[in-house]
């Protein structure tokens, strides 16, 4: 009687001990594309900070049309807001320059629109001679 207890309690603890095996694999490797690893994509986007670039207003192209509006840009690294704010007036002048000579049917349009962040990111990138700008927020934007 006692080895016949020992032995299912020997096979209970087996399939118990199979499972947990199982289930750890599955676990380990099959756990879904994009969840939590340390890539370097989440640890860029973790790190952005907003640099407050502040009221713009210009015409925009030949039409006579103006925009007023509030800028920041989306900044990574420890010492890219300082070198922003040292460049402050060669980023608020291509800034304008971007805007003024852009077409107001491409800035009223979703596409045109981030074309045109584009250009000012890359812009201030050159200015600042890193590649740590990676965003331009359009706040309180309006085209009169």
């Amino acid at each position: 009687m006692d080895s016949k207890k020992f032995t299912i309690i020997s096979m209970i603890i087996f399939v118990l001990s199979l499972l947990v095996f199982i289930a750890t694999v599955v676990l380990v490797f099959l756990r879904p594309v994009g969840g939590s690893g340390d890539t370097k994509e989440s640890k860029r986007k973790a790190a952005t900070q907003n640099v407050e670039i502040g009221d713009v207003s210009t015409q925009i192209g030949s039409s006579g049309r103006y925009y007023k509006g509030h800028i920041y840009l989306v900044v990574t690294g420890k010492k890219t807001p300082a070198s922003i704010e040292e460049m402050m007036p060669q980023i608020k002048d291509s800034i304008i320059s971007s805007i003024s000579y852009s077409e107001v049917s491409s800035i009223t349009s979703k596409k045109g629109l981030d074309e045109l962040k584009e250009k000012i990111r890359n812009n201030v990138n050159e200015i600042i001679g890193t590649e740590d700008v990676v965003g331009v927020l359009f706040t309180e934007s309006i085209l009169q």
